[in-house]
């Protein structure tokens, strides 16, 4: 019992100061990683039509998923129809990684402990058969322009090398053509900044309420503006190497 009291106090100790130093940029990570976030893909993302679809394989959606450990998973993404730029959120009946792990799991119960040990069940035969909520939110042109632009740029600087450990929390996965990044719980900085954006984006769905999304469109292009900062630091580094 002292031993694992030991290793959850080192553990916390790590993530504290991990979080202390860890750069303020999105860590890079595949479009969609391993079963779970294929299954929450095929749950959130348009699968139905056609037309969805293939918007969101040839890069053309644009958005996020948030995956908190304990409640349902959401997604915001965008898409453009006839009518002009719609924002798009859905959300889980309840959190589908507890009520797929039931699935492809199984529990094992002894005396002192109760693990769970991967069976035969492949994730994409995994079926919930849960309900998913979808509303939707019609955008202007500027808008949609402006927060296309700052997650393209969150993402695009980005970096494998920008990871952080994490208890309880949530993580945001960011997509852009064909391209993801990620972050779990910011508490400061740029990234905080950008999770605050993306729940004032599914207030503004969940409400219908358009002017949410222009009221934060300053904070938008202000941070814009910052992650734009990394692009030109990136740039004139490689224009320095290519000089020497």
């Amino acid at each position: 019992m002292r031993k694992k009291l030991l290793l959850f106090v080192m553990t916390l100790i790590a993530i504290v100061a991990n979080a202390q130093d860890r750069p303020d940029i999105l860590q890079t990570c595949k479009y969609f990683k391993d079963g779970y976030s294929c299954l929450v893909e095929r749950m959130l993302l348009p699968q139905e039509t056609e037309e969805e679809f293939n918007e969101l394989v040839y890069g053309r959606i644009w958005g996020f998923i948030s995956s908190p450990s304990f409640s349902a998973e959401e997604s915001v993404y965008c898409v453009r129809t006839a009518s002009g730029y719609k924002l798009v959120m859905r959300r889980a009946e309840k959190n589908i990684w507890y009520a797929a792990r039931d699935i492809v799991y199984d529990r094992i119960e002894d005396e002192n402990s109760i693990r769970f040990e991967r069976n035969n069940v492949r994730w994409e035969d995994v079926d919930l058969k849960m309900k998913v909520s979808e509303t939707e939110l019609f955008i202007t042109d500027n808008q949609a322009s402006a927060l296309k632009q700052l997650i393209s740029l969150a993402v695009n600087t980005s970096s494998p090398m920008a990871s952080v450990l994490g208890l309880d929390g949530e993580t945001t996965v960011f997509f852009h053509n064909g391209y993801g990044a990620e972050c779990w719980s910011p508490q400061d900085g740029k990234l905080k900044q950008l999770v605050e954006i993306t729940r004032a984006m599914k207030e503004a769905v969940q409400k219908n309420d358009n002017t949410i999304i222009q009221e934060i469109l300053p904070q938008v292009q202000s941070l814009t503006q910052e992650f734009q900062k990394l692009v030109l630091d990136w740039a004139a580094s490689k224009s320095l190497d290519l000089a020497i």
